[in-house]
């Protein structure tokens, strides 16, 4: 009965695990996907930015 028991318990443990990674895989794509878009959003900001550097530039030198 000891073994078959240990089996048991083995088998929840495995099922447990599969479960954790199901997760786990989920939530990883989930932060690729938002880091993605984060990327995309800083890139805006930063050419934005350099657009405004260069009025501000711009305005200076004409004073």
């Amino acid at each position: 009965t000891m073994l078959i028991r240990t089996l048991e318990i083995s088998s929840k443990v495995m099922t447990m695990l599969i479960k954790v990674l199901e997760i786990s895989k989920e939530v990883i794509t989930k932060e690729g996907e938002q880091r993605n878009l984060q990327n995309s959003n800083a890139n805006e900001n930063g050419s934005e930015r350099q657009s405004l550097l260069c009025h501000q530039h711009w305005d200076q030198s004409k004073l």
